[in-house]
């Protein structure tokens, strides 16, 4: 689980990095400062991780394994990632594009689940993902800005760049990302097998 929660913090950092680098965003300074600070990055961590665990557990769970068995394992990602989707258009401030883009963290934590066989790393991700929009950068997260971040962070600019209302997730950048650690897992897992073959 730490692994994946290192993996959530450094990309949603380089998400929010590349939208600074843009123009879109900038750090206007600390929102919240002292013990209040500690205090809330406590309370947002235990939240996100309550969070992480409900989420996967339900779409990357039980579900998950038992329509795979089923219907093959994509078909049952894709099917409850649009699910995922849709639960979350519920959220004041969400977009079309950050809808779309809640699809695609859904099949990419189906990557993961893949990738590593167990709900561990995805649950990490998932947590520090949400708990870096939230509390760190204190930007959207799928449409929901929450009270108490450490950094006050303004965002300005084409939504395709800024993620608009929805947060970064509604970004260009958030897909690439994803994209392109969901090659690195597969790769990664494609070395094990081989790996694992010629040990034999």
């Amino acid at each position: 689980m730490a692994t994946g929660a290192l993996a959530g913090i450094a990309a949603i950092a380089i998400v929010v990095g590349a939208m600074i680098a843009s123009g879109a965003a900038h750090v206007a300074g600390f929102a919240t400062t002292g013990g209040a600070a500690l205090l809330s990055a406590a309370l947002w961590a235990a939240t996100f991780l309550a969070v992480g665990l409900a989420e996967e557990l339900f779409f990357r769970g039980y579900p998950q394994a038992t329509l795979g068995a089923t219907f093959g394992y994509w078909p049952a990602a894709i099917a409850l990632s649009l699910l995922f989707g849709v639960l979350h258009s519920f959220n004041p401030g969400e977009s079309i594009v950050g809808k779309s883009e809640v699809v695609v963290f859904g099949l990419f934590m189906c990557v993961a689940l893949r990738r590593f066989g167990d709900l561990r790393w995805p649950i990490g991700f998932h947590a520090a993902w949400d708990w870096g929009q939230t509390y760190l950068f204190g930007v959207g997260d799928s449409g929901v800005v929450g009270a108490g971040a450490l950094l006050h962070t303004e965002v300005a600019g084409p939504s395709f760049l800024s993620g608009g209302s929805a947060g970064p997730e509604a970004t260009i950048f958030t897909p690439v990302m994803l994209g392109a650690i969901a090659l690195g897992l597969v790769l990664s897992r494609s070395r094990r097998q081989t790996a694992q073959t010629l040990d034999r």
